[in-house]
């Protein structure tokens, strides 16, 4: 059967996605049947609406700002990538549960590898230590960088995303770095 599958992107706001042109542009150019919403949902609704989805018959879901942590905790079955990182960008409704995955690292590192970024041996500064930082985080480093530093507006929050990953970094002899303005004076080639 051809049955249309149903998809959507969801956050908080989510007027701004530009998603379901790209997606239905997708469909379109390689004959595929299905449907691509956005979906902005209050952060106290969030469970309950991911509910309704999959009653509704939704084959996957997006997930963005600032529903990655939310969807991390609301999925019983998850990716290696998305248990590491603790977050979830990517949701499946199967039969036998919900699957998350989280597919910004391997985005960013592809984009970048695309546009020809050396990144083995570069020094790297991360703005922002939130949701999508933690999602990227993992892969940076796997890629072998000489130095990470993150850069956010609570010091706090990069000392925590730094100190999380400090035993990976050292595996793959990453130096990581919280990055103080005022007071650090450093080069970065990305």
């Amino acid at each position: 059967m051809n049955q249309i599958k149903k998809f959507a992107v969801v956050g908080h706001p989510i007027t701004h996605s530009k998603s379901p042109m790209i997606h239905r542009l997708f469909a379109e150019q390689f004959d595929l049947k299905l449907s691509y919403e956005k979906f902005d949902f209050f952060p106290d609704q969030f469970q309950y609406q991911l509910d309704k989805l999959q009653e509704q018959e939704y084959y996957g879901l997006n997930i963005t700002l600032p529903f990655k942590k939310n969807a991390f905790l609301y999925c019983n079955q998850l990716s290696q990538k998305a248990k590491q990182t603790e977050s979830v960008n990517t949701i499946i409704f199967k039969k036998n549960g919900i699957y998350g995955d989280t597919t910004d690292g391997i985005g960013l590192i592809n984009d970048l590898l695309l546009n020809k970024v050396k990144l083995v041996s570069s020094n790297i500064l991360l703005l922002g230590a939130g949701g999508a930082a933690q999602g990227v985080f993992l892969d940076l480093i796997l890629k072998h960088p000489a130095k990470l530093a993150v850069y956010n507006r609570t010091l706090e929050k990069a000392e925590i995303l730094v100190n999380k990953y400090q035993s990976e970094a050292d595996k793959n002899e990453v130096s990581l770095a919280v990055f103080n303005a005022k007071n650090d004076n450093f080069n970065f080639d990305v």
